[in-house]
């Protein structure tokens, strides 16, 4: 008589078992869409600067910077997607930079777009020849501008990786101190 219980209880043990694998995975899956939205804000991040870098230098050449800008614009909007599966310290940091990153693709299409209506194109294509002519790329206060979005996406990038860094030993409950510590 004690043997039509206990098959109950296997099912119903069963069942618990299965709804905890779904959610277990369904948690793998957005640890794993985080990681992926974070490796590409680290890359797009990492462009962003070298952008800003070469754009405050008085020799670069504003077609190719505006190319890698379009290029980082891009990278940002991929991380940005599902947006709302994101840990909010990545959501906003992605959300920051793809701000900054705007308004620096505006700046140099607007530069370029300046430069071609000023001087013909020449007819070997030279891309360069606009930035080598002698004039300086950018004019002082788009030089200006452009140092101050640096230096502000470098206090909001620290503020943010301590933060994600945060997040992560606050929900990992690991030990993060060491030197290949991920933000995330």
């Amino acid at each position: 008589m004690t043997s039509q219980p206990q098959p109950r209880r296997t099912r119903a043990v069963r069942i618990v078992l299965g709804v905890c694998t779904v959610a277990l995975l369904a948690c793998a899956g957005l640890a794993g869409w985080n990681l992926r939205a974070a490796g590409l804000y680290n890359q797009a991040t990492a462009t962003l600067t070298a952008t800003l870098r070469d754009a405050a230098a008085a020799n670069s050449d504003i077609k190719q910077l505006l190319a890698q800008q379009q290029q980082t614009d891009a990278q940002l909007a991929e991380a940005q997607q599902a947006s709302m599966l994101l840990l909010p310290s990545v959501r906003a940091a992605i959300a920051h930079n793809s701000q900054v990153s705007g308004a620096l693709t505006e700046r140099l299409q607007q530069q370029v777009d300046a430069t071609t209506q000023s001087t013909p194109q020449a007819t070997t294509g030279d891309s360069t020849t606009n930035s080598q002519g002698g004039e300086p790329a950018l004019t002082d206060e788009q030089r200006e501008q452009i140092e101050q979005m640096l230096r502000n996406n470098e206090q909001t990038q620290e503020s943010q990786d301590q933060a994600v860094q945060h997040d992560g030993e606050r929900h990992s409950g690991t030990d993060t101190s060491g030197g290949d510590a991920k933000p995330w």
